[in-house]
């Protein structure tokens, strides 16, 4: 023999609080029923709010997340996120903040993006890079693009190079970009695009090893981006 009991959401939103209740009764119910009866709660509908958690947040960053937070006069404001979804930033390893486009002529060129643009999406930490167009888009403009959204308050890191096997660096070398300059994570190149410089085999391999190198003395991983 079942009991099976269904909890529905109230009107004031209040299936947690229910819930709790109604498992409480249950609990102390089956203190005194024989083991062949079981109870199952059913439909309780708070499967996706069960563990809610409150969200402190202080000079745009995140202190604390416990499941209550007491209310106090200090906070500024308070944002009652209820039903919604709260996740980590996106991260978009792949993006052209300075714009991109250009291969159907210069009305084809796409503008650079905003901050808010990034925000409105969810997206929190960016690597930016340079497309087809190595001329009229500059590694240096890429470069003041990510140091200007690092200080707007996002992650924002950067390739060196483009589609060509060409030297589009800040410096003397790849190597040196990885070594020296915080963001730059490694390089990007094209491989079988049309608009590519068509690499050999060997050309690859030299600019693998300068992009392991290049991380190994900066620490850092150490990306070839290739576009295919």
């Amino acid at each position: 023999p079942a009991i099976i009991t269904r909890v529905d959401r109230g009107s004031e939103g209040d299936a947690i609080e229910i819930q709790e209740k109604v498992e409480a009764i249950i609990e102390e119910f089956q203190l005194n029923t024989p083991d062949t009866l079981s109870i199952e709660l059913s439909g309780t509908r708070t499967e996706a709010i069960k563990n809610r958690l409150n969200i402190l947040i202080s000079n745009g960053k995140i202190v604390a997340i416990e499941d209550e937070i007491t209310k106090h006069n200090v906070f500024s404001e308070v944002w009652d996120a209820q039903g919604l979804t709260t996740t980590p930033g996106f991260i978009d390893q792949h993006i052209h903040v300075i714009g991109a486009g250009g291969k159907h002529g210069f009305a084809s060129m796409t503008p650079q993006l905003h901050l808010g643009e990034l925000i409105k999406c969810g997206t929190t930490s960016v690597v930016g890079l340079l497309g087809t167009d190595g001329s009229t888009r500059s590694i240096k403009s890429l470069f003041s693009k990510i140091q200007a959204l690092n200080q707007e308050g996002i992650s924002a890191y950067m390739y060196t190079g483009y589609y060509g096997l060409d030297k589009v660096y800040l410096m003397n070398s790849l190597q040196e970009d990885m070594i020296y300059i915080d963001c730059v994570l490694g390089c990007k190149i094209a491989i079988s695009d049309i608009r590519s410089s068509y690499p050999s085999a060997l050309e690859l391999l030299r600019l693998l090893r300068n992009v392991r190198v290049g991380g190994m003395l900066s620490g850092k991983k150490g990306i070839l981006h290739l576009h295919l």
